[in-house]
């Protein structure tokens, strides 16, 4: 009888502990699958939030290289000229007199583009900070990109006047003055009226070494590039019959003309420290007394008709030159040299990129 006790006692024993160790297992499973699934969520979390910090990322790199593709183009640099969003007051981009565009992209990721300049009075050097977002505005980055507008690729006249034609000036006296006429130059200066005192010491200048049997070559004499990227560079003017007041505000830039054109009117086109580089694609035809600060090319033909045109600076024309009008060529090397300062390419300042 006492042996059956203790039999009963012992089968009991071995069902608690039974009972225990189950216990003890279901727990340590549930714990288990309850770390499992805490940790399922923060993985999946982490890959949330590294996904949409590469969104954010990958919209700030869109902005960017956006903006560096836009400041390519010449035109699309009018914002940053001084005397607008560069205040005078300090010589810094304004940024709150900027337009800085946002721009949702097909992920729903956004961006949004803002510039300095780093140097006071100079905007040849440009911090341009791009500010990403992802789809939720959960994630934000911000990269920004030192760049420098590099001069246009060219060769500086040495001439007032540079042609690949005939030189046709139906009012011409021998200048008279104290400079020495080398053998290479004949200085010429168009009679001019007493009403155009400005002009009396204006000279147009010949050079016989730099006339060309191939007019086309010299494009490839002052440019060291072709007509198409010089184009893709320019701000494309459409109208035949032009009024000089029409691209006044493309100082500092490039006004490209396909065709023949005839320009009129009054009015001062570029700076010294900002000259114009006009291109015509065809013949030019030049009216009006405007004032001409700058470089005027020409692959066709070039005559005067009517007032007293003035350029500051040198014109090269392809075909034949002819001015039956008053026209004065300042020869300016000083504002030759700033052709093209604001116009070139764009290039990455290098240790100019940051992440932050």
């Amino acid at each position: 009888m006492m042996f059956l006790k203790q039999q009963q006692s012992a089968q009991k024993q071995r069902g608690v502990a039974t009972l225990m160790i189950s216990l003890i297992l279901l727990f340590s499973i549930t714990m288990m699958t309850l770390y499992a699934a805490q940790n399922t969520v923060i993985e999946t979390q982490i890959a949330a939030n590294d996904y949409r910090s590469k969104l954010a990322y990958e919209a700030a790199q869109a902005g960017l290289e956006a903006a560096i593709t836009e400041l390519q183009t010449v035109a699309n640099r009018t914002l940053l000229a001084d005397g607008n969003e560069v205040s005078d007051a300090d010589g810094f981009i304004d940024s709150n007199k900027l337009i800085q565009p946002s721009v949702v992209l097909s992920n729903n990721a956004s961006y949004h583009i803002s510039y300095s300049n780093p140097i006071q009075h100079d905007t040849q050097l440009i911090v341009i900070t791009a500010t990403g977002q992802s789809d939720d505005n959960s994630s934000t980055k911000t990269i920004s990109q030192t760049i420098q507008l590099l001069p246009l690729a060219m060769n500086v006249p040495s001439e007032g006047l540079i042609t690949g034609g005939n030189v046709t000036l139906p009012k011409l006296r021998q200048a008279n003055n104290s400079e020495a006429i080398s053998t290479t130059k004949t200085t010429l200066e168009t009679s001019l009226p007493a009403s155009e005192p400005d002009c009396k010491n204006s000279r147009i200048t010949l050079s016989a070494q730099n006339r060309s049997t191939s007019p086309e070559s010299l494009f490839n004499s002052t440019f060291k590039m072709s007509k198409t990227e010089l184009k893709e560079m320019a701000t494309k003017i459409a109208c035949s019959h032009c009024s000089a007041g029409y691209f006044i505000d493309t100082a500092g830039g490039i006004a490209w003309f396909e065709g023949d054109i005839r320009i009129a009117g009054n009015g001062v086109l570029g700076t010294a420290g900002k000259p114009i580089l006009m291109v015509v694609d065809g013949d030019l035809t030049m009216a009006g007394n405007a004032v001409y600060n700058g470089l005027i090319y020409t692959s066709g033909n070039f005559h005067t008709d009517g007032g007293a045109a003035t350029i500051n600076g040198a014109m090269v024309v392809e075909g034949d030159f002819l001015a039956n009008e008053v026209l004065c060529i300042h020869y300016k090397p000083a504002i030759l040299n700033n052709v093209g300062k604001a116009v070139g390419p764009v290039a990455r300042v290098a240790g100019g990129w940051r992440d932050f």
